[in-house]
C-alpha cells in the first residue's frame, strides 16, 4: 500500500522514466492524459495545456526550477524574480460639492442682507464681522462669509447696497 502511494505521488510531480507524461509549454511536465495531479495553490489548475500550472513549494527558480539558469526567454542573464508590486494608488478625495439653491433663496438673502445691513453702521458691520477694512466691499465680503458658496455673492452684494443706501 505504501509503495502504490509512493509511486503515486512520485508520477504525480513529474518522476519516473517520463514516457507516460507530457511537457507543457512553460518548460515543467504534467500529468498523463487521463489523470489528475492533486490541485495545490491557489489556483489548483491541472491538465496537460500548460497554461495555468502552479509549482511545487520546493520548486523555487532560484533553487534550480524551470529556469534556473539565470537566464530569461531572450537568453540574457540577470535576475528572474518577478518586480515588486508597487502599493495600491488611493483615488483622490472628491471635491466637496457646492450646494446650489433656487434664484429665489439667494434674491430673499440678498433683500434681507440688504435690510440688516441698512438698519447698521458699516463701523458696527465691520466691527461685528471683523472685516479688514471699512471699505463696504470688505465689510459685505465678512459679513457674507457665514453664508454657504453659492449665496455668498448674492449675500455681499445686499449688505454693500444697504451700506452704501445708510450713508
Amino acid at each position: 500500500m505504501l509503495l502504490a502511494v509512493l509511486a503515486a505521488v512520485v508520477a504525480g510531480c513529474g518522476g519516473g522514466d517520463g514516457s507516460s507524461s507530457k511537457t507543457s509549454a512553460t518548460g515543467g511536465t504534467s500529468a498523463p492524459q487521463g489523470a489528475t495531479q492533486p490541485q495545490t495553490g491557489a489556483t489548483g489548475a491541472t491538465g496537460t495545456s500548460g497554461a495555468a500550472r502552479t509549482r511545487p513549494k520546493g520548486n523555487s527558480r532560484k533553487n534550480g526550477g524551470s529556469k534556473g539558469n539565470g537566464t530569461n526567454a531572450e537568453g540574457k542573464s540577470g535576475s528572474t524574480a518577478a518586480p515588486k508590486s508597487s502599493p495600491p494608488k488611493r483615488r483622490p478625495k472628491p471635491a466637496p460639492k457646492v450646494a446650489q439653491y433656487p434664484k429665489s433663496v439667494a434674491r430673499h438673502l440678498r433683500t434681507q442682507a440688504r435690510v440688516v445691513c441698512k438698519a447698521l453702521t458699516l463701523e458696527q458691520v465691520a466691527k461685528q464681522y471683523q472685516a479688514p477694512s471699512k471699505d463696504p466691499d470688505d465689510v459685505a465680503k465678512a459679513y457674507s462669509a457665514g453664508y454657504p458658496v453659492s449665496l455668498r455673492p448674492a449675500v455681499a452684494a445686499g449688505c454693500k447696497a444697504g451700506l452704501v443706501d445708510s450713508k
